[in-house]
């Protein structure tokens, strides 16, 4: 199984009718509520395989907010279609009737990072403390500075954030930094929450995290 099968094994089914269950955003993106995508969610949002209904088949996934959550509006508006080739791309967003008639949850739609986390167990070496600094913490500063131009900070910079744009490994990305109010879904060794709130930049970010990193590569597989 290639890595691409591998990142979308969860989300695997045989072609259905869309379930009366499903959403649509913005009238285009239908969020499959019956391919979900467990490891890519995270602590206040769950994730959802998402077909686009104008353009057809394409690499996307939804992060499902709870209604509760503060949402990081400004930061999500100024990030919608905003390229950089190391973050995920973030390509809409807006609210679901998730929890039914009345609700809205936050929800923005992603390009899904084909190549599956970087701390995935697939792969064919563990990466050495210079692979570490070239292949991860080279491509995590480039993406901060580029979210700095635009005067975001991301507030969600840790490991299992990190994915492989694509199948081969080629490319590091920074997975989603907006879907929920800075520092709520940080582990306290990485963003403690007066560190998330701050605004500038946050390369500060990159101190413990790299130390984890090291520590733990003899597990990670690139």
């Amino acid at each position: 199984m290639n890595a691409q099968a591998a990142a979308l094994a969860e989300a695997e089914q045989d072609d259905v009718l869309s379930s009366p269950e499903d959403m649509i955003l913005n009238s285009r993106y239908r969020i499959v509520r019956s391919a979900p995508l467990p490891s890519y969610g995270t602590s206040a949002t769950q994730a959802y395989r998402v077909e686009d209904e104008q353009h057809g088949p394409l690499d996307l996934y939804a992060l499902v907010g709870d209604q509760t959550l503060s949402p990081r509006s400004e930061e999500t508006a100024m990030l919608i279609g905003f390229d950089h080739r190391h973050l995920v791309r973030l390509v809409d967003a807006g609210t679901v009737p998730f929890g039914g008639p009345g609700t809205a949850h936050r929800t923005i739609i992603l390009e899904f990072p084909t190549g599956g986390h970087v701390m995935s167990p697939q792969g064919a070496h563990a990466m050495t403390e210079n692979e570490v600094k070239r292949r991860i913490m080279g491509p995590v500063i480039e993406a901060l500075s580029a979210l700095h131009t635009q005067s975001i900070v991301h507030c969600a910079v840790h490991p299992h954030n990190l994915f492989y744009a694509d199948e081969l490994g080629r490319q590091v990305v920074l997975g989603d930094g907006v879907s929920s109010v800075p520092g709520q879904c940080q582990p306290s060794a990485f963003e403690p929450l007066e560190r998330a709130s701050v605004a500038p930049l946050g390369r500060g970010q990159g101190g413990v995290r790299p130390m984890f990193m090291l520590s733990v590569r003899r597990s990670w597989h690139c």
